[in-house]
């Protein structure tokens, strides 16, 4: 008794329990539902027909389901993915064992392969003939003998005075005490100006005499020679080692490579791999999917299953069915289940990979960058053999080693030569300071400047006081540097360029004097009766014979850049990437594969509802779905309608975020000032508010709606036409978002913002068209599921039966009126 008590008791609060779970709904997301009903059922019989009209093609349904662009999707599943796992799994063992090689080995490899463009350039096709005009001891003495004439001429003592200049040529401070040294100086320079003057004029005149000398017209300079020599002999081992490991490298690793590696299509995997990677990027870095119209009734793929739950809806039943037989529909609908479970299972294999972000992009890349190398092993195989075998033969035939004492000799030899050497390099400094220092101050210029150079000079004496103490010093410094700078009148130049430059000149010709003090004290120290001769270092180093071999046997940099990608190939092929990248790619592969089977399914199956017999839609018709004859337009305007409902309960869930944004300033306003479009964004409050008070306005009004006929039920989408929202363009906010611009940490807040702003659509105008035009589509379908639920010939029936009432009505009242009439006239006036 108590149990049937409590049973009873739970039966009675069941519609209570289940009225209160459905009020938690909002009665706006309550009407969504209902309508979203009528919005699958009807893609669903659209979508069914034009399949089997063959109105449709079955990849664009697809592509839809998935939310991803025919082109991306086309070229991220164009890949043989299973074989392309085979071919990863095989070449990364591949590799593993390749670069077990010598460490050393492979950092030498690795070197030539990043070195091979540099030494390429170093590498000189032209013939090498050190024939030296002059030897190294005429060299000198010639040199020597050009800089004494000049040494006579301006002495170090001069040119000191001058020096001295540089150490207060800039005093600007008129109180600091100048002291008996300063003045003095100036004196020296004053009293020494006659001695300055030409060796102003002798710098020129030993630039001249150089230039035309042994040191710099020849060509083959002892130093230049022994420099060369050893730089070929460097060249030619290096060489020597490079095309050795190359071949000991491709030797060993055709072993490993040559013999088991997958061969592939003219395309290779890393190709293939890259363009998967970059379409698939493009596709995630997109804002929103591509819009859709064909599937645009299915929120999510998974929606495809309600379908058959939504024809024995309450609702659905309520407002279409109406105690008609909905198994006849739902029978012939059966097609469509079956590819809705197709599609899922599709949808299943691809979501978890539907979009790349940026690591695992980069990731995925690096073994791409590593495939695309190595896939040149296999179709260059026989060239690499050919290229190699040519190359090391004709270094194996033409390079000769230096001979065993040639170290010795070259030793000796710079040993013996050595101070000259230094001299001469201290020399050529003297003659480029000097070379400098007659560009700056535009000595050898025939221009104005150059003319009014030399006359300042040769008035410089002119500029300086004759009486000069420690109380004077000072202003006759200041004075002749700006007297020797207004006459000069050349912009940015003054007095301390030509001190400065001078003082340099000094200080090489000191330096010289010093190194060439140096040759005389080594020729007295010289143990050695003979001396050993640059050439027969040249001749010990074997490098004449051995260029010349290789070079009529073509070995030259054209052929040399032949061995560049080989090198860098053995190089990367040392170097696999991370096995966590590799197994991650071949799992993303995977998932890929499974995408394609899937997808392979979904198309079979969408060929069997195309196979079937199409009839003709007309009074006879047999099939519903196609009796229903939904247009595509109806289709996607219905579809429109529903998913603008659902936008609207996401910004109602959204309130508090969208209404914390406010107003943009500072820089973030800056910034999007610059941006066309984004106006309504910088301050969405009003505009914001605006919306969700209309939102909340409708919900209000769906409460009673939802309690009428389905027609009245439709104004809700002549509600939504007034509805605004913001029109910026959210797609280029998101780029802002995203872009570099914004790295800087004081747009962290505002990024934030700009996110909560584009999350959702907020633009309430997209929907405009479609919803203006709702109640009319509801009106239509109602139309269309009366006629296959036999609800039109009950239309027809009541209307005929109430045209017989009404004709019956009327002759009865016809009746009593001819009787009142005969009646009235029988009786007496």
């Amino acid at each position: 008794m108590r149990t049937s008590c409590f049973i009873t008791s739970l039966l009675l609060l069941a519609p209570a329990v289940w009225t209160a779970a459905k009020q938690d709904k909002s009665d706006l997301e309550l009407i969504t539902e209902d309508f979203q009903i009528l919005a699958r059922i009807t893609n669903a019989a659209f979508l069914q027909a034009a399949l089997v009209r063959k109105d449709v093609k079955a990849r664009d349904v697809i592509v839809e389901f998935l939310k991803i662009t025919p082109l991306d999707f086309n070229q991220i599943t164009a890949i043989d993915a299973q074989s392309a796992i085979k071919s990863i799994t095989k070449t990364y063992q591949n590799a593993q064992q390749f670069a077990k090689m010598n460490e050393s080995d492979k950092h030498q490899l690795d070197d030539i392969a990043n070195s091979f463009d540099s030494k390429l350039e170093d590498w000189d096709d032209e013939p090498w003939n050190p024939v030296m005009k002059t030897s190294l001891e005429d060299l000198y003495t010639e040199s020597d003998k050009i800089f004494q004439t000049f040494s006579r001429a301006c002495r170090e003592s001069t040119l000191k005075s001058i020096d001295s200049l540089s150490e207060y040529i800039n005093l600007e401070d008129d109180s600091r005490p100048l002291g008996e040294t300063t003045a003095s100086k100036v004196k020296d320079f004053k009293n020494d100006f006659k001695s300055i003057k030409p060796c102003f004029e002798k710098i020129r005149d030993f630039l001249k005499v150089m230039s035309s000398s042994s040191l710099k017209t020849d060509e083959n300079s002892p130093d230049i020679v022994l420099r060369d020599t050893k730089e070929n002999i460097l060249r030619l081992d290096y060489w020597k080692t490079a095309t050795g490991l190359i071949q000991e490298s491709w030797t060993n690793s055709s072993d490993i490579w040559g013999k088991e590696s997958v061969l592939r299509s003219y395309t290779s995997l890393g190709q293939q791999l890259s363009e998967l990677i970059q379409f698939h990027k493009l596709h995630s870095d997109s804002l929103d999917s591509p819009p859709n119209s064909l599937t645009i009734g299915f929120l999510q793929p998974d929606d495809t299953q309600k379908v058959q739950q939504d024809l024995r809806s309450m609702w659905f039943e309520k407002h279409f069915v109406r105690k008609a037989n909905v198994e006849t529909l739902s029978k012939a609908l059966k097609p469509f289940l079956e590819i809705s479970k197709t599609i899922k299972s599709l949808a299943d294999k691809w979501f978890p990979i539907y979009r790349l972000d940026d690591e695992t992009a980069e990731n995925y890349k690096e073994v791409a960058e590593f495939l695309k190398v190595v896939d040149n092993y296999v179709p260059n195989q026989k060239t690499y053999d050919l290229q190699i075998g040519l190359l090391v033969g004709t270094f194996s035939k033409c390079f000769k080693p230096p001979a065993n004492e040639f170290n010795a000799t070259r030793l000796l030899y710079e040993a013996q030569s050595k101070p000259r050497i230094k001299a001469l390099e201290g020399l050529d400094k003297l003659i480029t300071a000097a070379e400098k220092f007659l560009e700056t101050n535009f000595i050898n210029e025939s221009s104005i400047y150059g003319l009014a150079a030399e006359n300042c000079f040769n008035n410089f004496e002119q500029f300086l006081s004759g009486n000069i103490n420690e109380t004077n010093s000072f202003p006759i410094i200041k004075d002749m540097r700006q007297n020797y700078t207004k006459c000069v009148a050349r912009r940015g130049y003054n007095m301390t360029h030509l001190v400065f430059s001078f003082s340099n000149v000094y200080t090489k010709m000191r330096s010289y004097l010093e190194l060439s003090a140096a040759v005389d004290e080594s020729d007295k120290k010289r143990t050695q009766t003979t001396l050993v001769t640059l050439e027969e270092v040249v001749k010990q180093s074997n490098t004449v014979p051995s260029l010349e071999c290789l070079r009529n046997e073509k070995f030259n940099a054209t052929n040399l850049e032949k061995l560049m990608p080989i090198a860098r190939l053995l190089a990367t092929m040392t170097s696999p990437p991370s096995a966590t990248f590799v197994k991650a790619i071949e799992s993303y592969l995977g998932s890929i594969a499974q995408v394609k089977s899937a997808l392979a399914n979904v198309e079979k199956t969408i060929r069997a509802v195309k196979s079937r017999s199409k009839r003709a839609v007309s009074s006879g018709e047999t099939n519903p779905v196609l009796a229903l004859n939904i247009s595509r337009l109806e289709n996607e305007n219905m579809g429109t309608c529903v998913k603008a409902l659902s936008n609207l309960i996401e910004v109602r869930a959204r309130r508090n975020q969208l209404l914390s944004v406010g107003r943009f300033d500072g820089d973030a306003r800056d910034l999007m000032s610059k941006e066309s479009g984004l106006e309504d964004f910088m301050d969405s409050t009003d505009e914001l508010s605006k919306l969700l008070k209309q939102a909340d306005d409708l919900d209000t009004k769906a409460k009673s709606w939802r309690e009428k006929s389905l027609e009245e039920m439709s104004a809700v989408f002549q509600e939504m036409t007034h509805m605004r929202g913001i029109l910026g363009d959210r797609d280029k906010l998101w780029k802002l978002s995203k872009s570099n611009s914004t790295d800087d940490p004081k747009f962290d807040g505002a990024k934030k913002k700009w996110e909560v702003l584009t999350e959702i659509n907020l633009n309430f105008q997209v929907y405009e068209k479609e919803v203006a035009n709702g109640t009319v589509v509801v009106a239509t379908l109602k139309k269309r599921f009366d006629h296959i639920f036999g609800h039109d010939q009950d239309n027809e029936n009541n209307k005929l039966t109430f045209d017989v009432w009404l004709k019956l009505i009327s002759i009865f009242f016809l009746i009593l009126y001819v009787i009142a009439f005969f009646t009235l006239a029988d009786l007496p006036c």
